[in-house]
């Protein structure tokens, strides 16, 4: 239950700033350029996204500290530990369902795939400056859920075209670069609030609850 408590805290500080920003770039910047439907689930997907860093436990940059514990050995812990295997699957799906909803680029199952094992893989070395194991399974893991969210996707976007259609990001949909930047200013944005912003609003809260 703290557990749960720990990373719902964590996740709401980090959609504090997160989501303030993100309402701003799309007031200033995208305007009418982008559909609603699209603006809308680019908050569910930032909600995502900060939760992935919040329930893996990235460093801040007042709690870097270089501390190597490595399992580089495929499912050692699986007998014992089957509910965590599941729940970091279960983690990343909505990353590779979300992930080609919003952007045409990543509807192909290279690209998303690609992109899900190259975020936790950076989680998992990010680890390597926190007091957390770096392991193997979560990154096998974690693809394998950007995966199956991926393998959703095909599915949901065969029964709903119409609606993909309106939410998804084309290339073509503006000539402006910024909007066509969109995911990755985003994920930056998300990184530095996570890294500087976010552990201060946690400990003003963690300091008022306890």
């Amino acid at each position: 239950m703290f557990r749960i408590l720990a990373i719902g805290i964590e996740t709401f500080s980090g959609i504090l700033v997160v989501f303030f920003i993100l309402a701003l770039f799309q007031i200033l910047i995208e305007k009418d350029k982008v559909s609603i439907e699209h603006k809308i689930v680019t908050f569910i997907y930032t909600f995502f996204v900060v939760a992935i860093f919040a329930a893996t436990g990235v460093p801040s940059f007042h709690s870097l500290h270089f501390d190597v514990t490595i399992n580089y050995i495929p499912f050692y812990y699986v007998v014992g530990n089957f509910i965590q295997y599941l729940l970091n699957l279960i983690l990343f799906v909505p990353f590779g369902f979300l992930l080609p909803t919003l952007w045409t680029k990543y509807q192909t199952s290279k690209r998303t795939i690609f992109t899900g094992f190259g975020l936790s893989l950076l989680i998992e070395i990010s680890q390597l400056f926190c007091y957390r194991t770096t392991d193997i399974d979560d990154l096998i893991m974690n693809t394998l859920g950007t995966t199956l969210g991926f393998m959703l996707f095909k599915i949901f976007s065969k029964k709903k075209p119409e609606l993909i259609k309106e939410i998804c990001l084309t290339e073509d949909v503006s000539n402006d670069k910024i909007i066509k930047l969109e995911g990755t200013i985003l994920f930056v944005i998300i990184i530095l609030v996570m890294f500087f912003i976010q552990p201060a609003i946690a400990s003003k809260i963690w300091s008022i609850i306890l």
